[in-house]
């Protein structure tokens, strides 16, 4: 036995011992006095108080205990997972079909972002060439056309950075609508 287990017998019986005495008058009123005028001994005072070391057992338990309720949580997750998925076949192929239409649309921008990488790269490379002084011919110019048969002019812009100040925005927006794309092909 451990020296506090000694002691806690030790106290156990104290008390027992008290309990069978003969009681008189003086006794109970020394049970009916408060706590605080009551002498503590030693042997009460250095009693335990704190639970015994868990052993091996109850460790095992206890990370089974957590391991069952992590495993519950993410069986909880994967039913909810499965309540969003389509359950009949037309729902499912409206599903499928939806999801091969949104990949689709994320190729074409991804294509249109990489030829308007490549037509900048070409532009500059031919406006390296020109030669300011003998060319009249402006190589880096932006125009917008009208929609129809004739293509006219709706709008040209020729100054080199508000040309490239309106591709790169019109790249990040590209690029935003590619990543909502990205993000509503994976939900």
């Amino acid at each position: 036995m451990k020296k506090n287990e000694k002691t806690a017998t030790t106290v156990a019986q104290a008390t027992t011992n008290e309990n069978t005495a003969p009681k008189t008058a003086t006794a109970k009123a020394e049970q009916t006095a408060p706590q605080a005028e009551q002498p503590t001994t030693q042997a009460e005072q250095t009693a335990p108080t704190a639970t015994p070391p868990a052993t091996p057992e109850k460790e095992q338990v206890l990370d089974k205990a957590k391991k069952v309720i992590e495993l519950s949580k993410r069986i909880e997750e994967l039913e909810e997972q499965l309540r969003k998925e389509p359950q009949t076949i037309e729902e499912r192929i409206a599903y499928y079909e939806r999801k091969q239409a949104l990949t689709e649309r994320y190729k074409k921008l991804q294509q249109q972002v990489r030829n308007l990488d490549n037509l900048r790269k070409r532009v500059e490379e031919e406006n390296i060439d020109a030669d300011d002084f003998e060319d009249t011919r402006d190589y880096y110019r932006l125009q917008l056309l009208t929609p129809g048969y004739r293509d006219e002019v709706a709008i040209s812009i020729g100054n080199q950075a508000l040309i490239d100040s309106v591709l790169d925005l019109l790249k990040s927006r590209m690029l935003d609508k590619a990543t909502a794309l990205q993000e509503e092909i994976a939900a």
